[in-house]
């Protein structure tokens, strides 16, 4: 149970936050010219991190998950 409810967690961030930090990304990109070495547009790097924060939490709710299992449950199938 434990494995399906992590996976089933999705962390999203809100939409305006999400696009303002994307532009924020891309600025700071453009700002250094970090994007000339993989001649990889800004906006797409930008997006590119803002997934990595998301799979990040995402990761971390699973792992978080693994350690504190539910006492109890007969589906815990880690040490319990």
């Amino acid at each position: 149970m434990r494995v399906v409810r992590s996976a089933l967690i999705q962390i999203k961030m809100e939409q305006e936050k999400k696009t303002q930090l994307i532009q924020d990304f891309a600025t700071a990109i453009n700002k250094v010219s970090a994007e000339n070495e993989s001649n990889t547009p800004d906006f797409i790097l930008a997006n590119y991190l803002v997934m990595c924060l998301e799979n990040f939490d995402h990761i971390t709710n699973m792992r978080n998950d693994w350690y504190k299992p539910n006492i109890g449950d007969e589906s815990c199938t880690n040490v319990c």
